[in-house]
């Protein structure tokens, strides 16, 4: 009985241990990456609330659309199934989201060419082409990218940010969706 209970608890340790080495690794992975506050963690919008905001980002076949922290893809794959003429780029620096988006795009069946993704920091990701941007991102993520939007985004490039406004631009709309969540309560839309 006694070495039964050794077993259980040896095992029960080595499980620990195994625990503490994938967390350890996870934490020192985005240590590398860099993950700090000009990185988010992955924060799925809502599903409800995706065909508002497809429809506020007003797409059209020649449009190419950025989903800056696109995570699992899921407001690509809704705009996509909107207009799939259009191009859609998805990039987010967190691996599994990463993978996760390929293979939902994989399975499917949508053509690599109309949806891209990138497992990059968008910082350093070129915006020129870019003729709409999503972006669902903490405030201060907000701003730390402002600088580099107004840079690169061409003239007549539409935004729309689920939450979290810029705090040095001001939104040519703001849509109120009236969630009841303390999540997807409003839609700020600016024009570069």
């Amino acid at each position: 009985m006694v070495l039964v209970s050794a077993w259980i608890l040896l095992i029960a340790i080595l499980l620990l241990a195994c625990l503490l080495v994938v967390f350890a690794g996870a934490f020192l992975y985005r240590v590398r990456l860099g993950w700090s506050r000009a990185h988010a963690p992955f924060v799925p919008v809502g599903r409800w609330v995706l065909p508002q905001i497809v429809r506020t980002l007003a797409l059209k076949k020649s449009s190419v659309l950025y989903d800056l922290g696109s995570g699992d893809g899921r407001v690509l794959f809704g705009a996509y199934d909107s207009v799939p003429e259009a191009s859609y780029r998805g990039v987010d620096h967190e691996l599994l989201p990463y993978y996760v988006a390929r293979a939902r795009a994989r399975y499917l069946g949508i053509p690599h060419e109309r949806v891209r993704f990138m497992q990059r920091n968008f910082f350093e990701v070129p915006l020129a082409d870019a003729t709409h941007v999503f972006v669902y991102l903490h405030v201060n993520l907000m701003d730390l990218l402002l600088p580099k939007l107004e840079r690169e985004l061409r003239p007549g490039t539409r935004l729309v940010s689920c939450d979290f406004p810029f705090s040095a631009k001001r939104p040519t709309e703001v849509i109120d969706l009236q969630s009841g969540n303390r999540l997807n309560q409003r839609l700020y839309v600016y024009e570069f």
